[in-house]
């Protein structure tokens, strides 16, 4: 570097936090989004399974519907956790 020092205003410091904060929220919207996505693909596929007479069990590693869903969820909620803080 040429050894300057930069300096932060604390209007550009308080932008720099509001950026960051509409990029957590975001984020945090898609991931969403994408979970409702999955979840009503395994909806989909639990309601086909059921159809052909396979039950009710989502042919994905034998887990039924509700365990992962329950997964997702706290996959989800440590997404965000760790996004936050």
């Amino acid at each position: 570097m040429l050894g300057r020092r930069t300096y932060t205003t604390p209007t550009s410091y308080l932008e720099l936090i509001n950026a960051f904060k509409t990029l957590i929220t975001q984020k945090q919207e898609s991931t969403m989004k994408a979970k409702r996505r999955y979840v009503v693909g395994l909806e989909k596929l639990a309601f086909a399974a059921s159809q052909v007479g396979r039950g009710h069990r989502v042919q994905s590693g034998g887990l039924r519907q509700s365990q992962w869903i329950k997964t997702i969820d706290n996959k989800a909620e440590q997404n965000i956790y760790c996004k936050t803080n």
